[in-house]
């Protein structure tokens, strides 16, 4: 039996090249559509269902402040906390989330051999490591010491950081690096691949150490806003208990610092980090994005049914001549089955290369705002995204479907036929119309169908993104750039503002 399905994988592929014009076309087909749908898995695997890598991950919750305006009605959004606010939740009775800490984003420069590089980092408090169950390569996590007024200004530096610019050395803890002109010591380097809450961060520091190295009031400041929070729920808690706690936390905020503006509503939420990875605007434009790859594998099995469908045409005679000679009607069906199957393992092969030049492209063209789903927030790493087991196991999987199944109908037809009536004809005279409709006709008629569906799809795309790109701004941006510039007390231009604006 082996013997036998070897052979016949052998004849198909000596068929095949024997029919370059058929072959390089039904490839042609299938690698692009499965290509597509290839790629555009793997970047909504890698965007929504990508486990998070965190301990109790489940658990784990944005808690938020919220405002919204009494003239302008719309839902509640998400605001930023300052340390203050944030000690009024610490200080909450009975807290369903245990772990909490708050986190910020900010930039820093950092002296090297070569001057100074911009680096971001997160001034977080020291449960940060905690709340995400993170474990250092060497050295130790930022500890509740590091919080004191008299503690040392540290930093723990990310695993790429620790590599490229220290070259992996060991001894870095206990070293010192100079930060926005400031000596710090390294007391630990963060576990391989996490750059933070944030997506972006090279270095964390505490709290009192962020204040020197920023020379600004944190700590005791309720009007710098900045910080994020995030915690982890109790064993058993809902999200709808924290969520109600939030709100009560939110009152407490407003009766210790009022909001000058009247116009504002405050309020608290809490959400899942799990179910805010990216933003609502990402998710549409990924379930976009999935239709139209679905489409396009629509549009490649009409397509490759016609072409097997000419092609068990084609061979009716040989499988009247093959049974006509006692030849078993399932080794039959098997030779014919052999030719798509053997089509859908050379097609997988050039769809895998195509998904992965199209991996590169989606990530090169995917703006990474679209990633961030609010304030500090942004951990899917698009350009991480690779073709791992579970995308290659799909992608072996949809191609064969696509083979058996497209390939199946057309092999069980042409098995099932009259020996006489089909020996008795010119192999010149072969009028393929089984019944009174022609199957070529159909699939025919619903690829053209498919094929302007999608064509039409993505003019109407085209000419919605032109339109956009043609709306009034009401101002001239061409040639405009904007930029910040901050200068640190530590800076020589710090004496003369004015003049390093000049």
């Amino acid at each position: 039996m082996a013997l036998g399905v070897w052979n016949d994988l052998r004849f198909a592929s000596r068929a095949l090249k024997r029919r370059p014009l058929f072959t390089f076309s039904a490839l042609l087909v299938l690698a692009v559509g499965l290509g597509a749908n290839v790629a555009v898995f793997t970047a909504v695997k890698a965007t929504l269902f990508e486990p998070l890598p965190y301990a109790d991950a489940d658990r784990l919750a944005l808690l938020d402040l919220t405002v919204s305006f009494r003239s302008r009605p719309g839902p509640q959004r998400a605001r930023l906390w300052s340390y203050p606010e944030y000690s009024i939740l610490t200080a909450t009775p009975n807290r369903l989330a245990e772990p909490t800490s708050a986190y910020a984003v900010f930039s820093f420069n950092v002296a090297t051999d070569d001057g100074a590089v911009l680096s971001n980092g997160e001034v977080v408090t020291h449960e940060y490591d905690d709340v995400l169950g993170l474990r250092p390569t060497i050295g130790r996590n930022l500890s509740v010491g590091d919080s004191e007024p008299s503690a040392a200004s540290v930093v723990v530096i990310g695993h790429d950081e620790w590599i490229e610019r220290f070259g992996a050395d060991s001894s870095i803890v206990g070293r010192s690096m100079t930060v926005n002109g400031n000596p710090v010591t390294v007391v630990g380097v963060a576990p391989a691949g996490f750059t933070g809450l944030s997506g972006s961060a090279d270095m964390w520091v505490p709290i009192r150490t962020a204040e020197r190295l920023l020379d600004r009031q944190i700590e005791g400041n309720s009007r710098a806003f900045g910080f994020s929070v995030i915690g982890k729920l109790r064993s058993g808690v809902t999200l709808d208990a924290m969520q109600a706690q939030m709100a009560a936390v939110s009152t407490a905020i407003e009766g210790e610092f009022p909001d000058a503006d009247d116009d504002a509503i405050r309020g608290g939420s809490a959400r899942l980090l799990k179910d805010s990875r990216v933003s609502d605007r990402t998710s549409t434009s990924l379930l976009v994005l999935t239709a139209g790859a679905v489409l396009v594998l629509m549009v490649t099995c009409a397509n490759l049914a016609a072409f097997l469908l000419t092609r068990a045409l084609e061979r009716k005679h040989e499988a009247a001549v093959r049974l006509a000679i006692g030849g078993s009607p399932r080794r039959v069906l098997w030779s014919f089955l052999s030719e798509s199957l053997l089509l859908s393992i050379l097609g997988c092969v050039v769809a895998l290369w195509i998904a992965w030049v199209g991996i590169d492209l989606l990530v090169a063209a995917w703006p990474s705002r679209f990633l961030s789903s609010g304030w500090n927030l942004s951990f899917t790493d698009m350009s991480a995204m690779r073709i791992d087991k579970t995308v290659l196991l799909f992608a072996i999987g949809l191609s064969l479907l696509t083979g058996t199944v497209f390939g199946l109908l057309p092999a069980l037809r042409a098995t099932r036929i009259s020996i006489a009536e089909e020996l008795g004809k010119s192999t010149n005279r072969t009028i393929g119309r089984w019944g009174k409709i022609d199957p070529r006709g159909v699939v025919v008629a619903l690829g053209i169908a498919l094929a302007l569906t999608l064509l039409t799809g993505a003019g109407l795309l085209i000419r919605s993104l032109e339109h956009l790109q043609d709306v009034e701004h009401g101002v001239q941006a061409q040639h405009v750039a904007i930029f910040d510039y901050s200068l640190p007390r530590w800076s020589n231009w710090a004496q003369d503002p004015g003049a390093f604006q000049d």
